[in-house]
């Protein structure tokens, strides 16, 4: 009797099938692992720029950066020329304490925002990973240097925690956080100034972006890194509510009077 030396086809399309099958049993999970990854990157960045605002604070008697001049304030930096969109980061007045333009933007955020619509103003499409240098806002309230109080039900508040002195509550006030490349629930601004603005409880423009682990269609079904003044960073939701913006406003020192 002749011995068979192969596989017949059979044979072959069921180890096909065994090994699509295991591949797209694994393929979440490795799918999961890679985001994991992303986002330890991600907190780590987030952390470095903390550290860096910290450092200028020490080297500028423990006044914070501006939030206007962290990066260069720019609404649409990923459609301009390489050189230049770099730029954006290398002038900002945090660049000399980081020093790695990969610090400003998120592992995740170009996968997400390749292709996506961005809705404020020019309404045009992040269409090259390349340009996009920076993913991360600084939040407004901490290093601005004028309108630091508001008259909220007849007290006066502080907005601005332009000194590490004027934070109440460092733990909780936020210092840096992920902006993202599309509008979140009623929120209008994406990925517009570098800022993570607060105006007034009668017009909130920003939120924290949202692109991690989002479930399939579903862009703001994710979560965001937060990092805090304290340095310590969480995983956070994007603010549905002025309610939520206004807490933010009582981990910033009030004023001698007690107002």
């Amino acid at each position: 009797m002749q011995r068979r030396s192969g596989f017949t086809l059979v044979e072959l399309l069921v180890v096909v099938g065994i090994i699509a099958l295991l591949v797209s049993l694994l393929m979440p999970a490795l799918g999961r692992a890679t985001e994991l990854a992303r986002m330890a990157v991600c907190q780590s960045n987030l952390s470095q720029l903390a550290d860096a605002n910290e450092t200028y604070a020490a080297a500028n008697n423990s006044a914070y950066a501006h939030p206007r001049r962290w990066v260069t304030n720019v609404y649409s930096h990923w459609a301009q020329p390489e050189e230049q969109a770099r730029k954006h980061v290398t002038d900002g007045t945090l660049w000399k304490y980081t020093h790695s333009t990969d610090v400003y933007v998120c592992p995740s955020f170009s996968p997400a925002a390749v292709g996506s619509r961005y809705l404020a103003g020019t309404a045009s499409a992040f269409t090259s990973r390349s340009h996009l240098f920076r993913s991360y806002t600084i939040n407004e309230n901490v290093g601005y240097d004028s309108n630091r109080t508001r008259t909220i039900d007849g007290k006066t508040v502080w907005r601005r925690a332009l000194y590490k002195a004027d934070v109440y509550y460092p733990s909780d006030l936020a210092m840096f956080s992920e902006e993202s490349p599309w509008p979140v629930g009623s929120f209008g601004y994406p990925m517009n100034d570098g800022c993570l603005c607060i105006w007034s409880e009668n017009d909130y423009r920003d939120c924290y972006g949202d692109f991690h682990a989002t479930t399939a269609g579903r862009l703001d079904g994710g979560v965001a890194n937060v990092v805090f003044v304290d340095g310590h960073v969480e995983r956070a939701y994007y603010w549905e509510s002025m309610e939520q913006i206004l807490v933010e406003w009582e981990f910033i020192n009030h004023d001698d009077s007690g107002t």
